[in-house]
């Protein structure tokens, strides 16, 4: 009997790792998997794990990108004759789904990390978005949404009627983020990075760190350092700075194998990207006492030395950064918005903040740096209920059912 033919269809290389342990499994059980994503370093995660990788250039920008990712896109799946593909992100998720419908691939699910149309989307951008989401789920047999509210407004909008939802959630390798196995790191961490005992760390991370993301928290930071001098923030993540020839961006390469993929960064003297950090907005931030720490291989260590995590997103799936310091028993602080309210429970373990006030998120980094008996009764309760909560084999469960239940679905119907 042939092996089962899996694609995973990404507009980045990030995201593979994290797919890692969805694919193990399946693995182990002789499917024949292959990631296509745009060029990048993770690509060697999927390879060394027993998996193929080929690349397409969906969601490097600007139309003519879009059009060759799209062909590219179809070339692989007509060369393999793949039983599911399986999407991600916004630019794969939508044009990966018609092209997967296009060339008759049975069975096409799709992973809603974060929803682009919600209520707080302008209203021309929510009215663009839903229709596209409309199209391409003409094509899909299963969206996975990681959040309960993202679930219910594809609901309340009819994109997608009931059975075609699945609401995932989204977890993580508690093995990995481990508070007691880590606790060692504390003060090696601190004292690499120079901070004082009794200064309280504010870590924030994400896939990147820009402008459009950052300014918000940066002024926060600056605003609770003026009123509490021990209060620190220190953000991981990929800086997205000036345009290569400009100078050197504070932080940037710490990882190795970091920086941009091959081909979606600015061409020299093209100028900076949208939303990059300039030198003044990152010399504002390190006079503040902002610690860029780049990309970072080495998170659990980062999430030790830290007292609180912080995190300003606009918008996510259910946030792997907050899901994180919830399992390494630190305190929660975000910002109110779909996604963060599924991880952050007030008053039980963190608070949440008005979107787009640095006034009060400074405010409440303030009261968790004066207040270490707080800090510890919200850590203790993301010690005692995040880690049950977050899991990543439970949502593995749910993912590899639903594979199955198709595969036996397009069973039943070729005979």
């Amino acid at each position: 009997m042939a092996p089962v033919r899996l694609a995973h269809v990404w507009s980045s290389d990030v995201g593979m790792a994290a797919a890692l342990p969805f694919c193990a499994p399946l693995v182990a059980r002789g499917w024949d998997i292959t990631h296509l994503s745009p060029p990048g370093p993770h690509a060697e995660s999927v390879t060394a794990a027993g998996m193929r990788w080929a690349s397409h250039h969906l969601g490097s920008g600007g139309a003519l990108a879009e059009l060759r990712g799209a062909a590219e896109l179809s070339a692989a799946l007509l060369n393999d004759r793949f039983d599911i593909v399986h999407t991600h992100h916004t630019t794969a998720g939508t044009l990966g789904r018609v092209v997967a419908a296009a060339v008759r691939v049975p069975i096409v699910v799709h992973t809603l990390h974060h929803l682009a149309n919600g209520k707080d989307t302008p209203s021309g951008r929510r009215t663009l978005c839903g229709t596209l989401e409309r199209v391409a789920s003409l094509c899909t047999n299963v969206v996975f949404t990681q959040s309960a509210e993202d679930r219910l407004t594809l609901l309340r909008s009819h994109v997608l009627s009931p059975e075609r939802i699945v609401l995932l959630g989204n977890g993580i390798d508690l093995a990995r983020f481990d508070p007691v196995a880590h606790a060692a790191a504390r003060r090696e961490v601190r004292a690499e990075l120079g901070f004082r005992d009794d200064e309280v760390i504010f870590l924030s991370a994400g896939r990147r760190v820009c402008e459009t993301d950052s300014a918000d928290l940066f002024e926060a930071g600056r605003l609770a350092r003026a009123r509490d001098p021990r209060v620190r923030l220190a953000v991981a993540g990929e800086i997205l700075g000036p345009s290569p020839g400009a100078g050197p961006s504070p932080g940037a390469g710490t990882s190795p194998g970091g920086g941009p993929s091959p081909g979606a960064g600015p061409s020299p003297g093209a100028g900076p990207s949208p939303g990059a950090l300039d030198h003044a907005t990152m010399e504002r931030a390190r006079s503040a006492g902002v610690v860029l720490l780049g990309l970072r291989d080495d998170m659990p260590r980062m999430y030790a030395a830290a007292d609180v995590v912080v995190l300003a997103s606009p918008r996510d799936g259910v946030p792997r950064v907050l899901m994180e310091g919830a399992a390494m028993a630190k305190p929660l602080l975000a910002t109110d918005v779909r996604g963060s309210r599924e991880v952050v429970r007030p008053p039980r373990n963190g608070f949440l903040v008005q979107e787009h006030s640095p006034e009060a998120m400074a405010v409440a980094m303030v009261t968790l740096a004066r207040y270490p008996e707080l800090r510890a009764r919200f850590g203790a309760e993301n010690a005692r209920e995040g880690r049950h909560r977050f899991d990543v084999r439970r949502v593995v469960t749910r993912v590899i059912d639903v594979y199955d239940r198709l595969l036996e679905r397009q069973k039943t119907k070729l005979d």
